[in-house]
């Protein structure tokens, strides 16, 4: 079984979550059209690193509801997935 895989890498706008998400978007619409079935983002790209900043951390999970409904939007038939921050 092949499985493709699109790594993306961009310089985030530190805590601008909203407009760092809507970038992302734009990268997640962009491989699913080029058959990438599992799309990998860096550590920390939502907000860049916290700092102590507790305000920024995502205790009620406005990230993660998201990133599943892009899931699903750019299923298109088929098995996609998202995965931010590091890999096992």
């Amino acid at each position: 079984m092949q499985l493709k895989i699109a790594v993306v890498q961009f310089g985030i706008e530190p805590f601008a979550p909203d407009k760092n998400l809507a970038r992302a978007e734009g990268f997640i619409q962009d491989a699913s059209e080029q058959g990438a079935q599992l799309v990998v983002f860096p550590e920390d790209f939502v907000t860049g690193p916290l700092q102590g900043r507790r305000e920024w951390a995502d205790l009620e999970h406005r990230y993660r509801s998201r990133f599943q409904a892009l899931a699903a939007q750019y299923r298109r038939g088929c098995n996609r997935a998202i995965q931010h921050g590091l890999l096992p």
